[in-house]
Parts: C-alpha cells; structure tokens; sequence
C-alpha cells in the first residue's frame, strides 16, 4: 500500500471559479515539504484538500491508500495534525485546554488525560513558550499569542504529519524560528512529514527539503530545494526579479528592491 499522499491529475473550484487544475504529484514519508506561491494560488485549497476538509472535483486523492474522506475522523486525527492559517473559537477555553485537545484522539471515551498526555502538553507549552499563558483564555490572545498556542496543540497531538498553513505569518522572528526549528527537529529526529504553506521564500529554503510551487492554480514546480529554486522561477511565478545564492546547503534569495519585475 502506497503510503504519504498521492495526487492525481486534481482539480477543484469554487462555484466556478478554479482554484487548483490537473495537479498531480506525491508526497511521500518523511521530510519538510515547503508549499509556496503568490496569494490565490490554491495553496490553502490544497491543504483543505489533503486533510480531507475539502473533496476534489476532479482527479483523485489517496492518503496512505485511501480517500481522506474515508478515514474516521479519530482515525485520521491520529495520523494528521493541523496548523490552521486562521483558529476562531467562541467559547473562552483556556490556553491549557486547548493544548490538551491535542491529547483528544487517544484518549477512551469520557476519560480525561492521563501522566503521559500531560507530560506531553507540559512539553509544548514550554517548546512553544506559552506556559505564562495556561490560565489565560483564548479569546484574549493576540494574534501571535494564539498561533503559538495552536501549533503547540498540533505538536501536542504528535502524529506522523503535519500540515501547517501559514502558520508563522503573525509571528515575530524570534517565535517564527522557534516554531520552525521545532518543526525541522520532528523532522529529523522522529522521521515526521511536515508540509508547510509559507510566504517567505528564504524560509522555505532553510527549513523545507522539497518545494512545491503553486501558479495560478497549477504545479509550477516540485522537487529538491537546490533544484526547483533560482532567478527564473521566483521570476515567472511571482513577478519578482531577485539573484539567488547557494553556499554548501544553503540557498539564499535576494531581492532587486529598486527593480520591478515582470507583472
């Protein structure tokens, strides 16, 4: 059975208005994949998709040999865990609570956390650096404040994928790294699939070992880092001109900011 997601020749729209066309490619265990693309590119449409929020309206979607629709949702909650570009919540729930509803899909039914779950969260809350927060309602975080809380509940849930959407663009540097390198750690260490949608090109460079690019709905490239980014994709995709550099396994953008671009 083929593991990780595979995409086949995917499609969907909104009414109709297109959003994502003839996307094909596989994401296979292991490794930070970096989505990247300019605004209404289809990039949060995929994840919607790859988590099963969303069905295609074209093509197909397994994930670990199965339409993500077809997984029970505890089922799945076990495998995949999510950093929403936006977390509305109505009710004031503290910060503790929220990390803990990480916890929720191994936990029986009406039983509360137990030593390990807690030792877990106890975990998060300091690799995320929200612990002055516990106490603290949800509904009274800043922006930042509540992505920190989130991606520390998703930590929390510790499953073997991860998607994250957006999910350092309210952030300070500081906790943006901090975020980041957490992620990269589960990577290297715990052998996890990361997908992360970001905006900052050299981000993506450092962290991420593969990039898929998104243009205008399509896949505009896909693959190893060093391979998939230079001058004429950030070009053609973004209307950007910019010199990228490579040093060892770094690779660095540069932007020409008193130069416009092609539009």
């Amino acid at each position: 059975m083929a593991s990780g997601w595979q995409l086949a020749n995917v499609g969907y729209a909104y009414g109709t208005t297109p959003a994502l066309a003839d996307l094909s490619l596989a994401i296979e265990p292991g490794g930070f994949y970096g989505v990247v693309g300019p605004n209404g590119s289809g990039k949060t449409t995929l994840v919607d998709l790859l988590i099963g929020e969303k069905a295609p309206s074209a093509g197909e979607i397994r994930f670990d040999g199965r339409a993500p629709a077809a997984w029970r949702r505890r089922d799945l909650a076990r495998r995949v865990a999510l950093v929403p570009q936006e977390f509305r919540v109505q009710f004031g729930f503290s910060v503790l609570d929220v990390v803990l509803m990480g916890r929720h899909p191994y936990l029986p039914r009406f039983a509360g956390p137990g030593e390990e779950d807690l030792a877990v969260v106890e975990r998060m809350l300091d690799l995320l650096d929200v612990r002055h927060l516990c106490a603290r309602p949800v509904t009274e975080l800043s922006g930042g404040e509540k992505q920190r809380v989130v991606a520390a509940r998703a930590l929390a849930q510790d499953t073997p994928y991860l998607l994250l959407d957006e999910a350092t663009s309210s952030l300070d540097i500081s906790h943006c790294l901090k975020i980041l390198r957490a992620v990269r750690q589960g990577v290297e260490r715990q052998g996890r699939t990361v997908i992360a949608v970001l905006h900052d090109l050299n981000l993506a460079a450092a962290f991420a070992d593969r990039l898929i690019v998104l243009h205008r709905g399509r896949l505009a490239a896909c693959g190893p880092v060093a391979e998939v980014l230079d001058a004429e994709l950030i070009d053609r995709v973004f209307g950007v001109r910019a010199l990228v550099e490579r040093e060892g396994k770094t690779t660095r953008v540069l932007y020409n900011y008193g130069e416009e671009g092609r539009q």
